[in-house]
């Protein structure tokens, strides 16, 4: 309509103001297929936004599943903060190095601990297959003599180191699963706190905003 009805140069008054403000016919000449808006239509204002982010930040507290750090860099970013990923950034606080230290010298202990146990296990293992094998030794002398007492004393003792055997073998066994689930879970642990950094790296900077 401004393109055929307006004058040639038309002032209005600036809404809100005294202003004034020079319009001309000629602003409205262009091709209206080419304009679109600049904001979206759904919401009238900047205070409108940052209500919308605000109520999902609070629905947010109350339910899992929300991806918290976007929503409060979505928050940030309608309060016009500048660089809102830089304020916050998702990630929890660093540990005090106190406490890290601590948390070392404890796997520390740990692992030296395991280790020396392993040293020991294969130790006393040794001993009882030499053991286990003077027995068998005994056992073969006291048959080829035919003495029945020795005979009977060396079975049993045989019997003996070969059940202490079986049972340090066991140990051993369950000694190595150990090291094995605990170096596993460390390493589990690990990758997922390095997921967990990466996922809230990408997922904690908004674009455009939701």
């Amino acid at each position: 309509m401004n393109r055929i009805y307006l004058d040639p140069q038309k002032y209005f008054t600036v809404l809100g103001t005294s202003n004034y403000q020079q319009v001309y016919q000629t602003d409205f000449l262009d091709d209206p297929n080419r304009i679109t808006p600049e904001a979206d239509p759904s919401m009238g204002s900047r205070a409108e936004r940052l209500q919308r982010a605000s109520s999902v930040l609070e629905m947010a507290k109350g339910f899992p599943g929300f991806n918290i750090p976007y929503v409060i860099n979505w928050v940030l970013k309608e309060m016009d903060v500048p660089a809102p990923t830089q304020v916050y950034d998702g990630q929890p606080p660093p540990t005090p190095p106190e406490i890290q230290l601590k948390a070392a010298n404890i796997h520390r202990q740990t692992i030296e601990g395991q280790t020396r146990m392993h040293a020991q296990l294969i130790e006393a293992i040794s001993r009882v297959k030499l053991q286990e094998a003077q027995a068998t030794l005994a056992l073969a002398q006291a048959q080829r003599l035919g003495n029945q007492t020795a005979i009977d004393a060396a079975q049993t003792q045989l019997k003996s180191f070969s059940e202490i055997h079986s049972a340090m073998m066991e140990l051993q066994r369950v000694v190595n699963e150990s090291a094995e689930t605990q170096s596993n879970m460390e390493l589990a642990q690990q990758q997922q706190q390095q997921q967990q950094a990466a996922a809230a790296q990408s997922q904690g900077q908004p674009g455009g905003g939701p």
